[in-house]
């Protein structure tokens, strides 16, 4: 067990025991959508192997070394498998444990967050956090409202990052897409998972390190842009990206170079991407076959962890507590924002259904059923309004406009 993880339960601890009773598996582990936590379980019969174990790979290599012999925990709360590393994540932490304990001290009745008045969630509101596929447009159709979104939000003086899970593009490739839908924004608006994981690497790994990359064009530019060098021979560090053009031959590449000991990075775990003939392979799914076959989990940076939300609210010169996050997936969008400690808005007009809120633990703050119904009752738009223009860095604003 780990001391860095306060939220574990002893209710946990017992169904890993149970589970490993019931199956008598080598090994039993947590989960929570997919992803492998701690602690874990290990059989008596494993301890000369754990014993011999080094560096610092911990119990990773065992699981990777019997991974037909795993049994697993599933965990519907992903802050009950957090760690707690740094500042930042302790306040996090402590924000949690303090809402568990307002939530049954007899007034949690009263003021539940889907009871709330929506101006109530949105008056302290003065950034947004917003996810693009599925709020702003649907493959190639924007959304209705989508220009009155935006200049209500220059009218409220709301900064804004988009922020996307989509490692696939550029910056400059999304200013375009909403130019063609009639919305100005600057380049420094857009963040993506790619550009995030380039900056992360950045914070542990000098310029001119040798990376080798899977991805599109959003994931090769973003490194360059660091000043990383693109190569395969002597690489120190693998990351991946979503690929339309996966090959056999690149997944061997990524695979020798993990395991001859280079960091693993994933821009972003989606399991899937919606496509008009249905959910395709996502990034998620490419980490998932590069981790079986290593041992090696990456280190994810997108969506719901707390790297590309940190990122957004430091271009914005936010605070998590005056700060929302708008999108339509509650395993990505709304869990991390719960997760960073943000105010939360799905929208039901992209992935979640109706269905998928009432199965899910993820309570959002505001369930819209679009942008134009987030706008309407967050105050009403004026009428043809068209937004150009947007601040990027720093849009703040210290008087909120009465309109």
């Amino acid at each position: 067990m780990q001391c860095d993880q306060p939220l574990l339960t002893a209710d946990l601890l017992r169904s890993l025991v149970d589970r490993f009773a019931e199956t008598d598996a080598a090994i039993v582990h947590p989960v929570h959508a997919g992803r492998r936590g701690t602690p874990t379980l290990f059989a008596r019969r494993l301890f000369p192997e754990l014993a011999a174990v080094s560096g610092d790979q911990g119990g990773r290599a065992l699981v990777a070394r019997h991974a037909r012999e795993v049994a697993t925990v599933e965990v519907a709360d992903a802050d009950v498998l957090a760690d707690m590393d740094t500042p930042d994540e302790y306040e996090r932490l402590k924000r949690r444990v303090l809402g568990l304990r307002f939530q049954v001290s007899g007034l949690a009745g009263k003021l539940k967050p889907e009871t709330l008045k929506p101006e109530t969630i949105l008056t302290r509101i003065r950034h947004l956090i917003v996810d693009m596929d599925g709020v702003l447009w649907r493959g190639d159709e924007p959304m209705p409202g989508l220009q009155e979104f935006f200049g209500f939000l220059h009218r409220r003086q709301i900064g804004f990052v988009l922020a996307t899970n989509n490692s696939s593009r550029t910056p400059d490739q999304y200013v375009a897409k909403l130019a063609r839908f009639g919305v100005e924004v600057a380049a420094e608006c857009i963040l993506t998972s790619a550009q995030a994981s380039a900056a992360y690497l950045a914070t542990i790994a000098p310029p001119g390190t040798r990376v080798y990359a899977i991805g599109e064009d959003g994931v090769m530019r973003a490194l360059v842009g660091q000043g990383f060098v693109l190569a395969e021979e002597g690489a120190s560090y693998v990351v991946v990206g979503w690929d339309r053009h996966l090959t056999w031959d690149k997944l061997t590449m990524a695979a020798l170079l993990i395991h001859a000991g280079a960091g693993f990075i994933g821009t972003n775990p989606d399991s899937n991407y919606p496509t008009p003939r249905g959910p395709v392979v996502g990034n998620g799914a490419q980490l998932a076959a590069l981790e079986t076959t290593t041992g090696v989990a990456p280190v994810v940076v997108g969506k719901p962890e707390p790297w590309l939300y940190r990122q957004a609210l430091e271009r914005m010169g936010a605070r998590p507590e005056t700060t929302a996050v708008v999108g339509d997936r509650i395993n990505t969008d709304i869990a991390g924002g719960v997760r960073a400690g943000l105010a939360t808005v799905l929208v039901l007009s992209g992935i979640a259904t109706e269905a998928d809120l009432a199965a899910s633990p993820v309570r959002p703050d505001l369930v819209c059923a679009d942008i134009g119904d987030l706008v309407h009752r967050w105050g009403e738009p004026v009428a043809g309004s068209n937004f150009s223009g947007a601040k990027p860095t720093g849009a703040s604003a210290e008087k909120v406009s009465d309109d």
